[in-house]
């Protein structure tokens, strides 16, 4: 058997492969950031729900009062407004959206508790159903909108709960416990839930990524002489840094008259041919430099880092 010995200098890679590599990290960096996306764009509908509910929630107190004197209190007037502000706020800064809702939930819940106290004042000696319908109205806000979030939920619905159950005067305060800490306690069982769920997705995906790259790996290798092929050269490549001295070669090595001789002994013997060219490829080359079948009798040589006088 005789070899056609071809050299050619590094530049001239993009005229020998394309770099599939390239498109399969990218589509993997497209999947994680797809997922971060989605888990951002569940955040900012829970926000936005949120204030909605609530600023629904005041505009209706406004408008059809629990009793006429006073019509309104100066903290019910600040919950639209500042659900007003903190949209706006939120589409002009577009991220942390879990921290904002964290935030948002504190004020709005302390607000809350402002207006149940300030007008509970008003209802005097009998507000205990007004107390009652306040405790309902935050709680069901907090159970629509922070089903995902127990800490947003403890912040908003809380400092509400506290407020009548001081106010209430042990009038219903059995009722008023239950009612606080039965929701608290499912959302609890809830939110344990989800972090388990969370848990076993990102293992799971983390598992296949694995699994991918292993068999990745795998399918950078030739089968028969345990050679990169041309898949395992194109992800070399997109690894190989510049040289710091000399330059970077392709050898391109063809075996004459192989098909005859194929054709002649058998392809077992053919395969076994291609086997020992191969090892003695990768004997005579140095231990840096990738070896690669490049096509069927063909083999690739890419020498790293090779000075002029060499």
């Amino acid at each position: 058997m005789q070899f056609k010995w071809i050299f050619a200098p590094r530049e001239c890679f993009s005229t020998l492969i394309i770099r599939q590599n390239d498109f399969a990290k990218s589509d993997l960096r497209m999947n994680a950031r797809s997922y971060q996306e989605l888990l951002n764009s569940k955040q900012r509908l829970a926000l936005f729900l949120f204030l909605i509910m609530n600023a629904a929630s005041s505009v209706f107190t406004l408008l059809f009062p629990f009793r006429d004197t006073p019509a309104f209190t100066l903290p019910l007037l600040c919950i639209p407004l500042f659900c007003l502000v903190a949209a706006l706020f939120s589409l002009q800064t577009p991220r942390k959206y879990l921290c904002k809702l964290n935030l948002f939930s504190s004020v709005l819940g302390l607000l809350w508790a402002a207006h149940i106290y300030v007008k509970s004042q008003y209802c005097l000696p009998n507000n205990q159903d007004f107390l009652l319908i306040s405790l309902f109205s935050i709680f069901f806000i907090s159970a629509i909108s922070l089903t995902d979030n127990f800490t947003a939920f403890c912040l908003h619905a809380v400092p509400s709960a506290m407020v009548i159950l001081a106010l209430d005067g042990m009038h219903n305060t059995l009722r008023i416990l239950f009612t606080t800490l039965l929701p608290i306690i499912a959302f609890s069982i809830h939110h344990l839930m989800l972090k388990r769920s969370e848990i076993f997705t990102h293992a799971l995906v983390a598992n296949l990524y694995n699994e991918r790259d292993k068999f990745n790996n795998l399918s950078m290798l030739d089968p028969l002489t345990g050679l990169y092929n041309r898949r395992g050269l194109e992800n070399k490549i997109t690894m190989l840094l510049e040289p710091q001295t000399g330059r970077h070669y392709v050898l391109l090595l063809d075996i004459d008259h192989f098909k005859v001789y194929n054709d002649s002994y058998g392809h077992a013997m053919g395969d076994r041919a291609l086997v020992q060219v191969a090892v003695a490829i990768r004997d005579a080359v140095r231990s840096r430099d990738i070896v690669v079948r490049y096509g069927g009798e063909e083999f690739l040589v890419l020498l790293t880092n090779v000075h002029e006088a060499q």
